[in-house]
């Protein structure tokens, strides 16, 4: 199952510049009209809360395992 987690993380990975929450969002929306994944997922409806939330979990994850990127 595809997560809103896991999106994020791949379209932070793939941008070659930062990505607001805005833009995640707008993101989001485009991608469900082709990938039935984040339709089934309902990840075109996340809020830019859930998103700068997901962001926050992210970037502590990263601390915390103290990833080297």
């Amino acid at each position: 199952m595809v997560t809103l987690k896991a999106v994020i993380e791949a379209l932070l990975f793939a941008s070659q510049k930062p990505l607001a929450p805005k833009e995640i969002q707008v993101a989001l929306k485009s991608a469900s009209e082709y990938a039935e994944e984040i339709s089934e997922a309902k990840l075109s409806k996340a809020t830019e809360a859930e998103i700068q939330e997901t962001l926050y979990f992210l970037q502590k994850e990263y601390t915390d395992l103290n990833r080297s990127f």
